[in-house]
């Protein structure tokens, strides 16, 4: 059974897509399945799930499934052919890339729009699993889950010795995502790291590609105090630092869920995104939500992230970790 699902999108997305595989496998555990989106992404599942191989969705190579009247090359066919089973999450089933991919498959396959936005009246990872009900595989009640190898947790004690972390729980804060509309203000990432460093709690910042602005300001009001930065390392070491600490904080991000993956404590700080259908997925999680505002969106009330506190955020970690209870 050789089966390709095509995700394209960020981090996040792709996360949320783990249930899938993990119900294929389940059902099915010779299976082979590959995956189609961004590959320095996908890349992270090789060897940590059960994920094959990986191809890029963005490649010059299948500009000719986009075109409305161009005649799909014998490569694509050869790419997207050898399948028995193809999931598209690209896009609705009626687009332009749809009716090609259905031209030129040979095996069965499934269009699933996974632009549904906040209106869907589940949790993504559940959405996502619908059409294997079309397959009659049973769904994954399960959460998101990476297997770390044996080397990546060597990586991570070597990158933990090298920048002298002593014995000890460390937390990892991370104070970026996809959007500033999804941040919790730097300033107070920055007065959460300072209560940690009074409390002698070694702190990890992650600081991604687009992570600048929200990192230099914790940063630069950390100066002289216990704080190690993560920056612009590959996801799969990401994932083993994050296992090592005993909690972490972020916001509605592709980090936050990378945390709970690997099962360490999060607190997951949201705003404008509805955290029934977006919040990580994992043990143990927990979801801070800012107010509701007095104004409002077609998609319901506005929440306004000031409004949850460092000690809100303190007192979550509290109760999912070891973190001590004077802090």
């Amino acid at each position: 059974m050789r089966v390709l699902l095509i995700r394209p999108g960020a981090l996040g997305d792709v996360l949320l897509t783990l249930p899938v595989v993990q119900a294929l496998h389940s059902q099915w555990p010779d299976i082979t399945i590959d995956m189609m989106g961004n590959p320095a992404v996908l890349r992270l599942l090789c060897g940590r799930t059960a994920v094959h191989a990986v191809w890029s969705f963005d490649g010059l190579d299948i500009g000719p499934m986009f075109h409305p009247e161009a005649r799909p090359t014998s490569e694509l066919g050869e790419r997207f052919g050898g399948y028995d089973v193809t999931i598209s999450y690209a896009g609705p089933a009626d687009g332009v890339f749809a009716r090609n991919l259905t031209r030129i498959a040979q095996g069965r396959v499934i269009h699933w729009d996974a632009r549904a936005g906040s209106h869907i009246g589940m949790h993504m990872s559940e959405f996502l699993q619908r059409p294997l009900l079309e397959l009659g595989v049973p769904l994954c009640a399960d959460p998101p889950r990476l297997r770390l190898t044996a080397q990546d947790r060597q990586q991570a004690a070597a990158w933990f010795a090298e920048h002298s972390f002593v014995n000890g729980p460390s937390v990892a804060l991370h104070p970026g995502s996809g959007s500033p509309a999804k941040n919790w203000p730097a300033e107070q990432f920055a007065g959460l790291a300072r209560c940690l460093d009074a409390a002698a709690q070694q702190v990890v910042l992650i600081v991604g590609p687009a992570d600048g602005g929200p990192a230099n300001v914790v940063q630069g009001e950390m100066r002289g105090m216990s704080l190690t930065a993560a920056v612009g390392l590959p996801l799969w070491l990401v994932a083993a630092i994050l296992e090592c600490c005993a909690g972490y904080v972020g916001n509605d991000s592709g980090i936050s869920h990378l945390a709970a993956a690997v099962g360490v404590p999060v607190v997951a700080i949201f705003g404008p995104t509805d955290p029934r259908v977006w919040a990580p997925r994992g043990g143990p999680v927990t979801v801070l939500r800012g107010s509701a505002a007095r104004e409002s969106s077609e998609d319901g009330p506005l929440h306004s992230l000031e409004t949850v506190s460092v000690q809100m955020v303190i007192g979550a970690l509290q109760a999912m970790s070891a973190l001590p209870e004077d802090l």
